[in-house]
C-alpha cells in the first residue's frame, strides 16, 4: 500500500523514539567496526627500552650512540660514509631487532650525526673497535657487527681480527686493504642491489661472498639503491626480514 505524504510524516513522528534508539545502536556498531580496523597500541611489554649513550674514545670526543633493547646478544650497526648519514639510518631496524630479543647499538662515527671531531681523525674501524670494547665492558661476549658501505668495510676488517659472532656487509666495495677471508669463519650476510654504481658494489659483494668460507649468504635486489637506503625502498621489508633471520641463525 502506498502512503500519502502526510501519512508518512505522521508515521515518522510516531516512530521518533524508536528511530533514536536505532540510530544510537547503529552508531555503536559502526564505532566498533572502525576500532577493529585500527592497529592496537603496543603494550608496555612490547616496548623495548631505548637509551642514548656516550662511548669513551681515547684521545677523541665521546662517541654518541643509542642502545635498543636488553638481551644477552648484542648487535652493532654502522652507518654509511656520506655526510648526511648517521645512526638514525638504522633506527627502524634497530627497533625491529630489539623486539626480536637483541640488544642493538647504533653509533655516530666522528664527524657524523652527534659525534664531534676532535684533534685526531679516527677511522670508521677505530670507532667501531671502541664501540665493541664498550659492549664487552657491559658484559657482552656475543657481538654481531653489521655495516653499510664504509660501515660494512669497517665491520669486514674487524671480523678478520676479532672473533665476532656474526658479520653483515651491505653495499660495500672491494676493500683497499687485503683481507684474510679464511679467517672469517663466523656466519656472514652480504647484500646489495644489482645496479648500484653501475654494478661496482655487486662485484664487491660477490667477491667477498665467493672468497669467504661457509656459513654465508648473499642477497641481491633489483635497482640501484645503496646501503641502508634499501631499508626505506620497496625492498625494505624483505631486507629487514632477511637480516632478522640471519641474526636468529647466529649461534
Amino acid at each position: 500500500m502506498k502512503l500519502e505524504t502526510n501519512n508518512i510524516h505522521g508515521f515518522l513522528q510516531m516512530q521518533k523514539p524508536k528511530r533514536i534508539g536505532v540510530v544510537y545502536l547503529l552508531f555503536i556498531i559502526i564505532a566498533g567496526c572502525s576500532n577493529s580496523n585500527k592497529i592496537a597500541s603496543p603494550t608496555p611489554t612490547d616496548q623495548q627500552p631505548v637509551q642514548e649513550v656516550k662511548i669513551p674514545f681515547t684521545n677523541n670526543p665521546d662517541i654518541r650512540g643509542t642502545l635498543f633493547g636488553t638481551s644477552d646478544s648484542a648487535v652493532i650497526l654502522v652507518h654509511m660514509g656520506n655526510l648526511s648519514n648517521s645512526q638514525k639510518d638504522w633506527a627502524d631496524f634497530a627497533r625491529a631487532a630489539a623486539q626480536e630479543n637483541f640488544t642493538v647499538l647504533t653509533i655516530d662515527v666522528p664527524g657524523f650525526g652527534k659525534t664531534p671531531i676532535g684533534d685526531k681523525n679516527p677511522t670508521f674501524e677505530d670507532t667501531v673497535l671502541a664501540s665493541i670494547d664498550y659492549l664487552e665492558n657491559l658484559g657482552f661476549d656475543k657481538i654481531v657487527c653489521i655495516g653499510a658501505s664504509a660501515g660494512g668495510n669497517a665491520c669486514l676488517s674487524i671480523a678478520e681480527k676479532l672473533p665476532l659472532a656474526g658479520l653483515g656487509v651491505i653495499s660495500s666495495a672491494i676493500p683497499e686493504t687485503e683481507i684474510n677471508y679464511a679467517a672469517l669463519t663466523m656466519p656472514k650476510f652480504f647484500a646489495c642491489t644489482e645496479g648500484d654504481s653501475g654494478g661496482r658494489f655487486l662485484r664487491g659483494q660477490k667477491e667477498m661472498y665467493q672468497n669467504s668460507p661457509e656459513p654465508k649468504e648473499l642477497h641481491i635486489f633489483q635497482g640501484d639503491t645503496h646501503g641502508t637506503d634499501i631499508l626505506i625502498s620497496y625492498f625494505h621489508q624483505e631486507l629487514t626480514d632477511q637480516l632478522l633471520a640471519f641474526l636468529d641463525s647466529v649461534p
